[in-house]
């Protein structure tokens, strides 16, 4: 039997609720921010809407494909920001052959009580400890991403070396 939109309307919310339960382990590769909000949708089954644990998630996704994989820096950033072309630039980038194949990957673990979110991007990395810290004067519109989320919404935050993959640590 295919999966359809006909099955799919028949699952109600407490069978959707209930079939979570089983699931110890997801794992998801994304390239566009219409992913990334469709996977972060997904993982409401599991995260609590109202708390901030899918807002870290969707940030360091973000980060994943805008700054890892498409190479937007800090400083591009800004002025795309001031421009009002930051969307722009997104779908622009994500358009070019030499970003086609590049991909991120979420692989989420959930043990009842926490849950253990590692996300790795195809990029070259970045140094993670300058927008780590709590010096943040110099960034009025953006770059407190990462640190609002290892603030706010998660237990652990750790980087690889080269800062390509982070692995969080939150309560469910």
């Amino acid at each position: 039997m295919l999966w359809n939109n006909e099955i799919e309307s028949k699952i109600t919310p407490q069978l959707w609720h209930q079939a979570a339960g089983c699931i110890t382990s997801v794992k998801f590769q994304f390239h566009t921010l219409v992913e990334i909000n469709t996977i972060n949708s997904y993982l409401s089954q599991w995260m609590d809407t109202d708390s901030n644990l899918l807002l870290g998630v969707r940030e360091i996704m973000v980060n994943a494909v805008e700054h890892g994989n498409l190479g937007i820096g800090y400083k591009l950033k800004s002025k795309l920001l001031e421009d009002g072309t930051w969307l722009d630039e997104i779908h622009k980038r994500l358009a070019m052959h030499k970003y086609l194949d590049k991909m991120a990957t979420i692989h989420v673990d959930f043990d009842g009580e926490k849950v253990k979110i590692m996300v790795q991007d195809d990029g070259v990395g970045f140094d993670y400890n300058m927008f780590l810290s709590e010096n943040m004067d110099d960034r009025k519109f953006h770059g407190r991403g990462l640190h609002m989320a290892q603030e706010m919404a998660f237990e652990e935050m750790t980087f690889s070396k080269d800062g390509s993959c982070v692995t969080c640590i939150g309560k469910l």
